[in-house]
């Protein structure tokens, strides 16, 4: 069987972008891939909608904010230039809280931020059908997107927006004004990153004489209006900017997706690849591919388990790099496109280490459409392992702090301090917390102590005397209007006195 999709014809020593990237995926081993892909996306919406995980992290924050009169106000001012993300994650849950129950906004979140891959892929789907953008597409949602998700982070709304694009822009060469300026718009208004990946799009279709009238004067309105956002609208809490300042530079620091699930997912790749190598059929039958992963499988689920058990108690270990992968998810689309601008250079203008890649590419690509299938199930199986430790550990943890807003003892670590509406023993101090309380957010723990209350008034929050940082001031929580927010009257009250009296700085 002809596993193999041909190359397109090279043009003048370059490949033709049209030519190349619309072209049919042929190999039935890569067309397998939009459906592991849509199965990766549905997967990632059951885990949302079963453990409600969008209030993790910043996520109890934002629920918060969306259960006030004033989500913008809250934190959003401060990055107008995430603008899009607003509108898509906030507002929706913001206006359902103004006539439904704080519970079911909080859901909606969630079911939003589930969406929002599988709204990507079956975009990408429709717009670009059995093409090589669409293989693209699922290799990024199959490999690189899970490692983010459950973070709620503005860049799953970057992912699932650049793949419509880049299928919009590339399928047609003249493209309808309105939807590419409102795709390029919801993809610079998403993230920094997003506005990055905009202006490399243009570049490359500019480089190889692709972009049309239409896609110029739409790139270049939407980045006149983001630099005037930019430079027109600063953010007005001090302490937001600096840890936004802190936030950009962790997203360009390569060595911050070193962890344990991108190593094993590596590992087993090379893996994979090394028995392909020693395996006589250049085009190895569908069974022995299954067979070559779930070998593969073996050294890289032995990275992910002797991680997970030297590593319980350590903060960083799940939270900070699920964090981290922000850097691989924004940073693999950037380089995909740069690739396709070096693809597209006359052979004579590509720098000789690309020419020799390419050339060692070439002499393999029979058994590329083998590899890939391998490494799209290699990384499904270790994405679902270390998303399920993630959930189940995400869990606990709730359970935990939810016992504890609701009054009930519990004990905490040495770190941790309990705010109680009424007067109670002191807890009792864990000597090594454990799995659990690795998941605690550091200063969104009262916001969330108070969403896991609800829809009861929270009884006690859980806070860090040691933290400083909050996105609102004390002064911005007590002039708030009281009548619009969304939680209960004595919950708030009880976070008030946090900002107001415990927390590491005033203001």
């Amino acid at each position: 069987m002809n596993h193999h999709s041909p190359a397109a014809p090279p043009e003048g020593g370059a490949t033709d972008l049209a030519v190349d990237i619309n072209a049919p995926v042929r190999s039935p081993l890569l067309r397998a891939a939009p459906w592991i892909a849509l199965v990766v996306s549905l997967a990632i919406l059951a885990g949302y909608l079963a453990t409600d995980v969008q209030i993790f992290a910043d996520g109890g924050f934002f629920a918060f904010a969306f259960l006030t009169g004033d989500p913008w106000g809250a934190h959003f001012v401060n990055i107008p230039t995430r603008a899009a993300a607003f509108l898509v994650t906030m507002v929706p849950p913001f206006l359902w809280a103004r006539v439904g129950d704080p519970a079911g906004a909080i859901r909606l979140y969630g079911l939003i931020f589930g969406l929002l891959p599988l709204a990507g892929l079956l975009a990408t789907w429709a717009i670009a059908g059995n093409r090589r953008i669409l293989l693209f597409c699922s290799l990024s949602t199959i490999v690189v997107l899970p490692a983010s998700v459950f973070f709620p982070s503005e860049t799953l709304v970057t992912h699932a927006v650049f793949w419509p694009l880049f299928a919009f822009v590339c399928v047609s060469r003249a493209p309808a004004a309105l939807p590419a300026v409102l795709l390029m718009l919801a993809l610079a208004f998403s993230h920094e990153g997003g506005m990055g990946l905009m202006v490399l799009l243009v570049a490359l279709l500019a480089l190889r004489r692709r972009a049309g009238p239409v896609v110029v004067g739409a790139g270049l309105t939407v980045l006149v209006l983001w630099l005037s956002t930019r430079l027109l609208v600063p953010p007005v809490h001090a302490a937001t900017r600096d840890a936004l300042v802190l936030n950009m530079i962790g997203v360009v620091n390569p060595f911050g997706i070193i962890r344990p699930l991108s190593v094993a997912i590596v590992a087993g790749v090379a893996t994979a690849w090394w028995l392909l190598r020693r395996d006589a059929a250049d085009e190895p039958p569908v069974s022995r591919i299954l067979a070559i992963a779930g070998l593969s499988l073996i050294p890289a689920a032995a990275i992910l388990v002797a991680a997970d058990l030297a590593f319980v108690g350590r903060h960083d270990t799940l939270l900070v790099g699920r964090y981290n992968f922000r850097t691989l998810l924004l940073g693999s689309l950037a380089l995909f496109l740069l690739a396709l601008s070096v693809m597209s250079l006359p052979d004579g203008r590509r720098p000789a280490p690309v020419r020799r890649l390419i050339g060692w590419a070439t002499a393999r690509a029979r058994r590329a459409p083998a590899l890939i299938l391998a490494t799209m199930l290699i990384a499904t199986a270790c994405h679902a392992m270390d998303g399920v430790n993630f959930l189940a550990s995400w869990r606990a943890y709730a359970q935990e702090l939810r016992a504890i807003a609701l009054g009930r003892p519990a004990p905490v670590p040495a770190y941790a301090e309990i705010l109680s509406r009424d007067p109670r023993p002191a807890p009792e101090r864990l000597q090594r917390p454990g799995r659990d309380w690795t998941m605690s957010w550091d200063w969104t723990d009262p916001f969330l102590s108070v969403v896991l209350a609800l829809p009861q008034p929270a009884q006690a929050l859980v806070y860090r005397p040691a933290e400083t940082y909050a996105p609102l001031s004390c002064t911005m929580m007590r002039d708030a209007d009281r009548s619009a927010i969304r939680v209960p009257r004595e919950s708030y009250e009880l976070l008030v006195s946090y900002m107001c009296e415990h927390r590491g700085t005033q203001d």
